[in-house]
This record gives structure tokens, sequence and C-alpha cells, in this order.
């Protein structure tokens, strides 16, 4: 409920600053609060926050008579917004990789369209965002790192409402725009290497539910028979720990090297530790925690990538033509042994 009242909240408080907005800022009265409650299909209570909330942020000014006014903005137009949403709406906490996703996704186009406001939104329960965006004020949906249902379900709602859509940091293509981890390509580069490198017995470490499974496990079918032993072990964070150590510390017939599809919290010190000589691989979600790290790092080139996505998605809200509306995030493997 609460996550709910919050997303309505912020596209009330939305509205009133269009309002603002409009007529190129110039300053004009509210209509009655109850009025406009009618109007935005809400509570008195949430329109009477919004406007508290506005005159603090110095956009509009009580009346000694009563009611509002709202100040002079300069403004050229209408504040564009784009509705927002990582993961499922329902994610508990944020992590370095959950960070950059978020930053990369949104530096370039709030670069580039000045006059834009992103309101991020959680979900309480299952249709909320798509309720958001079918009858919101948006002018356009971002979805990073979504399961599919989600961006099936979303990209028909944007379809009828003729707004765009875009899909950043998932593992297949989707909406008007995409771009997206392509982790059987990239997985395939890993295992390639390693057997120029002759490793000859590798273990793949991946926890449960982690959305890149089916990429990796693709790629790992393809390899797995050039290599002596070759294991991909899904499981809880803390098996992942102990199956690894206690078969990793025989020079003879335990692994070689480790494979992670994501950080694993101090696994990799312990490896080391045990094994000197174990080669790890890691994507650079997880060797920024550790300092010193040697090994293979899947460099994610994310920069690069965020930028020709926002300029994407700016293209797009603006009705230009497109080069290319669906790419993959580069992935370079850097060796520091």
């Amino acid at each position: 409920m609460g996550s709910k009242n919050s997303n309505e909240y912020s596209g009330i408080k939305i509205k009133l600053y269009n309002f603002a907005l409009s007529d190129q800022g110039r300053p004009k009265t509210l209509p009655p609060l109850r009025t406009l409650a009618k109007e935005y299909g809400c509570t008195h209570p949430t329109v009477l926050r919004a406007v508290r909330d506005l005159i603090v942020q110095g956009v509009i000014v009580p009346l000694k008579g009563g009611g509002y006014r709202t100040l002079q903005l300069d403004s050229a137009g209408e504040h564009h917004i784009v509705n927002y949403m990582f993961g499922n709406g329902m994610n508990l906490y944020v992590d370095h990789y959950t960070l950059q996703l978020r930053y990369h996704s949104l530096n370039t186009l709030t670069r580039q369209h000045v006059q834009l406001g992103v309101a991020e939104f959680r979900q309480s329960s299952a249709g909320d965002f798509a309720h958001e965006m079918t009858y919101g004020n948006c002018d356009a949906g971002l979805l990073v790192d979504p399961p599919a249902q989600i961006v099936e379900e979303i990209a028909g709602v944007c379809a009828g409402r003729n707004i765009p859509l875009g899909v950043f940091g998932s593992s297949f293509p989707g909406g008007d725009i995409s771009c997206s981890f392509d982790v059987e390509k990239d997985f395939s580069q890993v295992f390639q290497r390693l057997l120029e490198l002759e490793r000859r017995r590798v273990l793949v470490l991946c926890r449960l539910n982690n959305h890149w499974i089916p990429g990796v496990q693709t790629a790992f079918d393809k390899y797995q028979h050039h290599f002596e032993r070759a294991e991909f072990k899904v499981s809880t964070n803390q098996e992942l720990i102990n199956y690894t150590l206690e078969n990793t510390t025989d020079s003879g017939a335990g692994f070689d090297t480790v494979v992670f599809v994501m950080f694993l919290e101090e696994l990799y010190g312990k490896l080391k530790q045990n094994n000197p000589d174990i080669l790890c691989v890691m994507p650079s979600f997880g060797t920024v925690f550790e300092p010193g790290f040697t090994g293979i790092s899947m460099d994610m080139q994310m920069e690069q990538a965020g930028i020709i996505f926002g300029e994407n998605l700016y293209r797009l809200m603006n009705k230009q033509p497109l080069e290319q509306a669906h790419f993959h995030i580069k992935c370079q493997l850097t060796e520091n042994f």
C-alpha cells in the first residue's frame, strides 16, 4: 500500500509542476484543491501534501486570502516525464551492480534532455507499474534489469498509448529500444580463452534465481566437453563457498579455474589463500570489491552502452529516426596474472 500511495503522490506532484511550467512558466492561480483532487482522481490530503512540498521547493506560494499561486518559472516548455522501474519494482536494497545499471541507464538521457524528470516507481503488488503507465502522466517508460514478463506487459501498455519504452541491462532485447547483456557470447569468450590458456578443470559458480543462468548454461554446454573436468554449479551463497573450497585445494584432481557469474562475498580471498595457483574469472561488478584482484576480469563497457542508449531514448522521445534500436553491452576480457 505504501508504494502505491507514494507513486500516486509522485504523479500528482508532477502534474502540479507541469501546471506551473505551462504558459511559459508565468504565475497563475491554482484551482481549489478539492477541484484538483476530483480532476486527478485522488484524495484532498494527497493534493495538499504535493502542494506543500512544491511550496518548500519554491514552485508555489500560499495567498493571504486563501488559495495558492505558482511562481514565475524559467521554462521553455512542458517538463517531460520518464516513468522508471528497476527489476520487478520490489527490490529491498541496492548494491554496486544495481547502482551501475541505474546510473548508466539515465546519465546521458538526463544530460541531453534538460526538461526531463524521472519518476521512479516501486510496486507493492504486481500490476502497479502497468496501472501507472496506463493512467499516469508520462512521456516514456524505462525498465532496468526487468523480468521478461514485465517487459511484455509494459510494452503492450506503451504501444496502446503510443509512448516509447526503453529496456536497459536485461539479458534479452525488448521494448522499442534496448541495451542488453549478451551473456552467452560473453561467457563463450571466457571459455575459449581458458582453453587457450590450457586450463582443463573449470568450476562455474552462480547463485539461485540469477537471470544470467540460461545464457551461461548455453555457453557452458558448448564448451564443457573440451575440458578434462567442468561443472556449472547453481546453489545458495554458502553452499557454493563450501563446495568450492572443498574442491580446489587439491592441485591434482581439483579445479584449477573458478568462474564467478556474479560476486560471492569472501570466497576469492579464501581461494587464493588455499591455492595461490587458482585462476579466477569474475565480472567487473565483482572485481571492484577485491583490491589487488588477479585473474581475468570481464569488463562490461557500461559507460559506452549508456551513452548510446540515452541518445536512442532521447531521439525516440523526440520522434527522430534511430540507427540501431537494439544492441548489446560489450564485454572485454582484461588479464592480470
